[in-house]
């Protein structure tokens, strides 16, 4: 019995069997087997790089960025399997067009993998949106703000870059309608250049933050040159050299400028200090007009320039001729001041040659009932004189007197004798001569009269 017990291999296979069998339900039941969830597994995203940024595009993942993985393992061994033994990845070279589903892989990856009996993929695909990156210029809006100080109008403002270049997802970029820098001239006009920041709006006029919408752009700032117009006229002087260095015969008379005066636009630092604008001209050897066309700009400050455009003046210096005319006046226009009552004068001669210098355009329509000539007669005594008339002054002109005349002065009732015969038909005689000289004055008067005229000679205008 006992050899047939030790022998009997059958009997020991079954003693195996249910001593194993008898040890899992003391196991199942001291540490059975369970189930549970291990969530919040974070996805890797594999091939970013080559597959999203290289194309020019971003994505999105639509839904969680986690899976989950339902566990089978003994009860005992639960706690130590947690989501570090596990990693899931997502390959984006194999985002599928059409749908955007792409395979999430899970792998065991933690030393307690032996634990785990048995895993289950709660999701297999995760949703990923891509979309295309662009790149766009906006123009930049230079935008006045606050109120320009006195003397000063705001013109423009220049900006370092008229534009701006955003990239980002299209969605994005269709967000930004407009770009400004806002530049306060009431705070910045001292200064140069203003650094200026960039301000990005909607269609309706609503301030966006670009940061939070992750759109990149080429520059965050630029520099403002702010533009002003003085409103206080900036005078136009010529200075000119050699006035009496024109040619012989001539005089510089003054110079005329089509412009005064010009605004100035440019920054406050340029067109501070401006008050005027010296231009020099040249008169030597000049015998005519000279003119000459200058140009402004070449008297300015870099950056300043004229208000309107026109940067062009057109200079004269006003030459003229100088000459002499001579004028013939009678001797009877003569007046002869402060007269004695009891005396009489008498001009004896016909013309009185008077010669007059100066410049043509001043002389030029003279007459000689234009000459006025006067001899003072309150010192004169009776007698016979050769005196030079004085002459009225003409401004700008030089005259002169070339002879003298003669003026004879007598008592009008001398003291009378008792006549005798001789001496009364002497004074007969007398009085008869007298007459008849009186007759030839009168008539040699009145031809010379009518001769007066005027005459050139020896380059003199005689008149």
């Amino acid at each position: 019995m006992k050899e047939k017990m030790t022998n009997n291999w059958g009997l020991k296979l079954i003693a195996i069997a249910s001593a194993i069998l008898i040890w899992m339900v003391i196991m199942n039941t001291t540490d059975p087997v369970t189930k549970f969830t291990v969530s919040g597994i974070p996805i890797e995203f594999l091939n970013e790089e080559n597959a999203i940024i290289e194309n020019d595009m971003v994505y999105e993942v639509v839904g969680s960025r986690t899976v989950a993985v339902e566990v089978t393992t003994r009860t005992v061994d639960k706690g130590k399997i947690t989501k570090d033994d596990f990693r899931a990845t997502v390959d984006l070279n194999e985002i599928y067009g059409v749908t955007g589903n792409v395979k999430i892989n899970v792998q065991m990856v933690g030393e307690d993998a032996s634990l785990v009996w048995e895993w289950e993929q709660k999701s297999m695909y995760v949703h990923i949106k891509t979309e295309n990156v662009i790149s766009k210029t906006f123009t930049i809006e230079a935008v006045q703000e606050g109120q320009i100080e006195d003397g000063y109008v705001y013109r423009q403002c220049t900006l370092s870059s008229d534009t701006v270049t955003l990239r980002a997802p299209e969605s994005q970029i269709a967000k930004v309608h407009s770009v400004k820098a806002i530049v306060d001239v009431s705070q910045s006009l001292n200064d140069e250049q203003v650094p200026v920041q960039l301000t990005y709006y909607d269609a309706n006029g609503k301030e966006l933050n670009i940061s939070r919408l992750e759109i990149e752009a080429d520059r965050e700032m630029v520099d403002a040159h702010i533009v002003v117009q003085k409103t206080s006229p900036v005078s136009i002087d010529v200075v000119v050299k050699n006035k009496e260095k024109v040619a012989d015969g001539y005089r510089y008379i003054t110079y005329r400028i089509s412009e005064q005066s010009i605004s100035v636009i440019g920054s406050k630092q340029s067109v501070a200090g401006l008050d005027k604008i010296q231009i020099e001209m040249d008169a030597t050897g000049a015998d005519a007009n000279v003119e000459k066309q200058i140009d402004l700009q070449e008297y300015l400050p870099e950056n300043v320039t004229v208000a309107g455009g026109n940067t062009i003046v057109k200079v004269t210096l006003v030459i003229e001729p100088e000459g002499t005319l001579v004028l013939n006046v009678p001797v009877a226009s003569i007046v002869l001041l402060h007269k004695n009552e009891e005396m009489k004068y008498a001009l004896s001669g016909n013309d009185v040659v008077v010669e007059i210098f100066g410049l043509v355009s001043d002389w030029e329509g003279l007459k000689a009932s234009d000459i006025k000539l006067s001899i003072d007669v309150s010192e004169l005594e009776e007698g016979e004189y050769s005196l030079s008339p004085e002459i009225k002054n003409i401004d700008g002109l030089k005259l002169t007197v070339s002879e003298p005349v003669a003026l004879k002065v007598e008592l009008i009732n001398p003291p009378t004798e008792e006549p005798t015969e001789e001496s009364t038909a002497e004074s007969d005689e007398e009085s008869t001569e007298e007459s008849t000289d009186g007759d030839s004055e009168q008539v040699s008067g009145t031809e010379a009269d009518e001769e007066i005229g005027t005459e050139k000679r020896n380059g003199k205008r005689n008149s």
